[in-house]
């Protein structure tokens, strides 16, 4: 069994697709700590810059973004020896985004996963970092889709990425020991 958040998001929706595992769906509270595996891929973005954005959107992404994933992983590996973990970030915590409140928690949330001192060899946490996702809620709901859209044909596959690539990356970085502690760039190229 895999415990799961983010069940509406479409990199979740593409990565059961991946898996015959048992799906154990749930907020990041409600999820039990004695599964094996964890797609963490829960998120808030409000798409605001630091001027506009109010205390209770910042702290709600901060939570969401951050401090709710490492509350969990923090107790998950006190009491889970063969837990398995993958977060999804976002290339905003590398490269800024104009909603800083977003970028800054998804790079506190890379730089734990970089960081977290893992107690058991069977443990592993990785973090998927994607750019824009062409397909996902939150590129379909942008104001600007259009010129967004447009940028991404100017990129190397001549598209963004697709909900579908991040969660084979996702599925692959969980099952890779090579990857722990490790913030997997999927960037499509970068032209």
């Amino acid at each position: 069994m895999i415990g799961i958040t983010g069940k509406h998001s479409s990199i979740i929706k593409e990565f059961v697709k991946l898996t015959d595992e048992k799906a154990v769906f749930g907020s990041i509270n409600e999820l039990p700590k004695d599964l094996e595996r964890y797609v963490l891929c829960a998120g808030v973005l409000a798409g605001k810059n630091a001027r506009d954005i109010d205390d209770a959107e910042a702290i709600q992404t901060f939570r969401v973004n951050f401090l709710d994933v490492v509350r969990f992983c923090d107790e998950l590996f006190e009491k889970n020896a063969r837990a398995r973990v993958c977060a999804i970030g976002s290339m905003s915590g590398i490269l800024g985004s104009y909603d800083t409140a977003y970028a800054g928690s998804k790079a506190a949330l890379h730089l734990y996963v970089e960081t977290k001192k893992l107690l058991h060899p069977t443990q592993h946490l990785v973090c998927v970092a994607p750019t824009i996702i062409e397909d996902s809620g939150m590129t379909q709901r942008r104001a600007d889709l259009e010129e967004v859209l447009q940028r991404g044909k100017q990129r190397r596959l001549q598209r963004w990425l697709r909900a579908e690539e991040v969660a084979r990356i996702a599925h692959f970085a969980l099952q890779e020991d090579a990857l722990c502690n490790t913030v997997v760039r999927a960037t499509g190229g970068n032209w």
